[in-house]
């Protein structure tokens, strides 16, 4: 049971940080898709943080 608790939680703990990784890479994605809107109104690179 200890060999089952072990791998649960070393699987778990690896797709949470994919899943992590994953959300980040979109919210990266996102922002570089509306920068050059951000930038064309004039707000500078304020208006993208």
């Amino acid at each position: 049971m200890k060999l089952y608790a072990y791998i649960l939680s070393i699987v778990g703990t690896r797709i949470l940080a994919a899943a992590a990784i994953l959300l980040g890479i979109l919210q990266v994605l996102e922002l570089l898709d509306a920068t050059p809107e951000i930038l064309e109104r004039g707000l500078g690179l304020g208006g993208v943080a």
